[in-house]
């Protein structure tokens, strides 16, 4: 009679629990914030930027002209003319342009904070994903010890006669096919040692972390999604542009005001000298039409954009918190099952017993590790999705 056995591996629970870590998570962030070499570039550049922001906010340099004519005839006498000039802006635009400038270097921070929370979420995300590689490296060599020890087995009782060539070679194939998987993973877990060690500035950064931490469960969706929006840079750097824009509608409506103009005027001539003030104002006609109503434009523009951003990063935030539900759902249907009872154990006897074949016990082993693989895998997606909805904590 052929029994269908949902197979549970307590011993396989075991590769679970956590042994000695070299980088926590903890670790891990705090390295590739002061050494990964992206992030030190961008912080040059947003010093950079905030310097560039901190010039053309001074009127311009003063002038200083000097002419000395020579007469023709003689008589004529000489002419010397000395003049130094100032051209300032209104008054009020000055102030308008600190401000612009201040606002500015926030936008530039909120940028450089998205491109750090960026760089930081790849970084957990990357280290979640070693912990369950080294989670599946311990159940690969649990599986490789358990059919080396079956096919050792089944090659002792072929001598004997017990069984045929058939389940001895089926034995093998197991072994073949779990070693197989054995080098893929390796190669993928370096891999991602790799890349965790590109994000740390080139410096390794050992994980062997095979437990995720405990994360306690989420608040509702809505409670979650409005404090992503109130601490999400990306959010923030919209908001920054549009302040930005306003700014510079300021800013711009101050440069359409009259221009000043104020010096020191001196002339001599046929021993005569004279000297005063000298005051000019400019008559704002057409230079800067249509100049504020392009800022205001560009100010409507960013407030679109801004509506636009939040409807799309709402949705994105609830497909991972659906996501998370789901797979919370899911992982905790398949610890239901595999804390029940030791099914392997009773599978193993019922094969000793005879009550079950060769194949169908290889067919029942086969499905306990597919399932057990789509467990694993659902609990790192679970940790990762979580790990995205909480990326404005980084």
């Amino acid at each position: 009679m052929k029994i269908k056995i949902i197979l549970v591996l307590a011993c396989l629970w075991g590769g679970s629990f956590p042994i000695s870590a070299q980088s926590s998570l903890e670790e891990v962030l705090t390295a590739v914030g002061k050494n990964n070499r992206a992030l030190a570039a961008n912080k040059h550049y947003l010093e950079a930027k905030k310097q560039s922001f901190r010039t053309g906010l001074n009127p311009a340099n003063p002038v200083v002209n000097y002419d000395y004519l020579k007469g023709s005839p003689a008589e004529a006498g000489n002419q010397t003319d000395f003049e130094v000039m100032q051209a300032l802006d209104f008054p009020t635009t000055y102030f308008r342009k600190r401000d612009l400038a201040t606002e500015q270097s926030r936008q530039a921070e909120a940028e450089w904070q998205v491109n750090r929370q960026q760089i930081l979420l790849e970084a957990k995300l990357t280290y979640l994903e070693l912990i369950y590689q080294n989670k599946r490296a311990l159940e690969l060599a649990r599986r490789t010890r358990h059919l080396e020890r079956l096919a050792a087995d089944f090659q002792k009782r072929i001598q004997q006669g017990d069984i045929g060539i058939l389940e001895v070679n089926k034995a093998k194939l197991q072994l073949i096919q779990v070693q197989n998987e054995q080098r893929v993973q390796a190669a993928d877990r370096a891999l991602q040692n790799q890349k965790l060690a590109e994000l740390n500035g080139g410096t390794p950064l050992p994980v062997q972390d095979t437990t995720y931490q405990t994360i306690p469960a989420l608040p509702r969706f809505e409670t979650l999604d409005s404090l992503i929006e109130a601490n999400d840079p990306i959010v923030k750097t919209f908001e920054q542009q549009k302040v930005v824009s306003e700014k510079q509608v300021a800013v711009t409506r101050a440069l359409t005001l009259p221009k000043l103009e104020t010096g020191y005027h001196y002339q001599a001539i046929l021993g005569q000298r004279y000297q005063g003030l000298h005051l000019g104002v400019s008559i704002p006609l057409w230079e800067n039409k249509n100049t504020v109503q392009a800022q205001l434009a560009e100010v409507k523009w960013r407030e679109a954009q801004l509506q636009e951003h939040r409807l799309e990063h709402q949705s994105v935030n609830r497909q991972w918190y659906t996501q998370y539900e789901s797979l919370g759902e899911t992982l905790k249907a398949y610890r239901a099952i595999f804390t029940s009872a030791n099914n392997l154990a009773l599978l193993q006897k019922a094969l000793r017993l005879g009550q079950i074949s060769t194949i169908v016990y290889f067919q029942e082993l086969g499905y306990f590790y597919s399932s057990y693989d789509t467990f694993q895998r659902a609990e790192k997606e679970y940790q990762q999705a979580i790990a995205r909805l909480y990326k404005f904590q980084l």
